[in-house]
């Protein structure tokens, strides 16, 4: 049988003290593990993303199929059109710019890293989550973190000294500043409110 290591074996005892019920005991110990943790970085990272981990994944394989292809039109086109794909499929720029940050490829830093981290869905897709906000946020409140998250990258790309890859990531979150502006719940708090006329009194 596998012996814990006295660490681990002292905080087993002192969680069993702890607990009222072997229930209380076992949750005490699986929140202990990581396990929880690992799970919700799972969901996130893996099996939220499933899908578009699998189109990158085709569309890798074809990136690097290309060049080993004969340097005619056939291979012109199929660059053109990979190209096209991504660019019309915003999910792929995101999901290829929220690979890049994580990697340290991005050219983001500290706070900005963070925010780009969080708007493009590193602590969940919801748009309150992108935003920060909590899940009962009003329309209003979403439109004003939005229009300042947009403001902050539009400084960012419009800085000629920045370096081109600071722009790039600038541009997509840019482009999901814009979707979430765009949702019709948001986009409402944005038109005038219909003018009211009085009935007339004769």
């Amino acid at each position: 049988m596998p012996q814990l290591p006295p660490a681990d074996h002292r905080v087993a005892v002192a969680s069993a003290r702890e607990a009222r019920t072997l229930a209380d005991f076992r949750a005490d110990l699986i929140g202990r593990s990581g396990v929880p943790v690992l799970r919700t970085v799972l969901q996130q990272r893996v099996f939220a993303r499933a899908d578009l981990l699998r189109c990158q994944r085709a569309l890798r394989g074809l990136s690097a199929m290309a060049p080993r292809l004969r340097p005619d039109d056939a291979r012109h086109r199929l660059g053109y059109e990979l190209e096209r794909l991504v660019a019309a499929r915003h999910e792929l720029a995101e999901s290829a710019l929220l690979d890049a940050l994580r990697s340290g490829d991005a050219q983001l830093k500290g706070p900005d890293r963070s925010a780009a981290l969080r708007l493009l869905g590193a602590a969940g897709t919801s748009v309150t989550d992108r935003l920060g906000l909590p899940v009962a946020a009003a329309p209003r409140d979403v439109a004003f973190a939005a229009r300042a998250e947009l403001a902050r990258w539009q400084r960012i790309a419009a800085n000629p000294i920045d370096p081109g890859a600071r722009h790039r990531a600038a541009s997509v979150l840019i482009r999901t500043c814009e979707q979430i502006l765009a949702h019709p719940l948001v986009a409402a708090t944005a038109r005038p409110a219909p003018r009211r006329t009085g009935a007339q009194v004769g």
